[in-house]
């Protein structure tokens, strides 16, 4: 029974994973589908825009090149993050999610 409890809550933390990741990355589409902005590819564009390199990137932002792969990889980010790298690049990323918004309306 104990061990029936364990895969059947294992399944459900699976399956709630997956409709997460999956959640995350669905594509923006005009044809009016669900969206969301992958920030990650957005910021890293704005880097490549202003001729800005990652490792100038990582040292303004105070960490390792390595985590700035990553941060072109997330789909969502945390706000405080976003504010301190819309400083830094002098761009407003929330204006992506207003945008958006608008766009909903």
């Amino acid at each position: 029974m104990l061990l029936h409890v364990l895969i059947i809550s294992t399944c459900s933390r699976l399956l709630c994973i997956f409709f997460y990741i999956f959640a995350q990355t669905l594509i923006k589409t005009d044809s009016g589908l669900v969206t969301m902005i992958h920030i990650g590819k957005c910021i890293r564009k704005k880097i490549e825009e202003q001729g800005k390199t990652t490792v100038w990137f990582a040292q303004e932002l105070g960490c390792h090149r390595t985590n700035i792969y990553k941060i072109y990889d997330k789909v969502t980010i945390d706000t405080g993050i976003l504010l301190h790298i819309s400083k830094i690049l002098n761009y407003d990323f929330f204006s992506l999610y207003s945008e958006d918004l608008s766009k909903d309306s």
